[in-house]
């Protein structure tokens, strides 16, 4: 049901928008989200078959080599002691995964997703607290390259200005996935005016 104000001459209706735009496949954003999940289509389209593939992909834009992306990748994953994590294959897989994240911060500003899924699906950049029915889907990243074309420059305040902006696009989308989505209707007399596509 609409929410409903009126001041004379105006009557103003928010109302649910059906319809909205797909803040991924219809906008122009400044990250790219790439996740992986086995039921739910979720971010931007990509073809990496999983985590490994998209870490070696950003390894790669880094060096500017496969081979050296390669190489890069065993090295950094060897400096993850596998003794500490006994029947924990998982923790093992993060642990790796955390330190290539760390070799590229220095190329890349990059953002974890976690979803919670359970009668319905959320995400955000900082996790949840109910471990049976979240976890990390995926990643949000721009490069530095990026930032420089957005900003002109390349500095702490502009680096964490894009990260505030992937954090945006992940709160902005997850209005979108929990249909969060509204517009407006503004009547006078008998004319209307409205605007659809606002999240949240």
């Amino acid at each position: 049901m609409p929410m409903v104000a009126v001041k004379q001459p105006y009557v103003l209706f928010v109302v649910n928008d059906d319809t909205p735009q797909h803040p991924r496949a219809e906008q122009d954003n400044l990250g790219t989200m790439i996740c992986f999940h086995s039921r739910y289509n979720l971010g931007d389209e990509h073809s990496f078959h999983e985590p490994d593939d998209f870490l070696m992909d950003l390894l790669e834009k880094k060096l500017g080599d496969y081979e050296e992306a390669e190489e890069k990748f065993e090295e950094l994953t060897e400096e993850i002691d596998i003794s500490l994590y006994r029947n924990r294959y998982g923790a093992y897989r993060k642990a790796i995964h955390d330190n290539i994240l760390d070799y590229l911060s220095s190329s890349f500003v990059i953002e974890p997703i976690y979803l919670y899924d359970h009668s319905g699906i959320t995400i955000n950049t900082t996790g949840f607290s109910c471990p049976w029915d979240s976890g990390q889907v995926g990643w949000i990243y721009v490069s530095y390259d990026n930032i420089q074309k957005e900003y002109g420059v390349v500095t702490p305040e502009t680096i964490e200005k894009a990260r505030q902006v992937l954090i945006s696009e992940v709160r902005e989308y997850d209005y979108y996935l929990t249909d969060q989505c509204y517009g407006f209707k503004l009547y006078e007399s008998n004319e209307e005016s409205k605007l659809l596509g606002l999240y949240g």
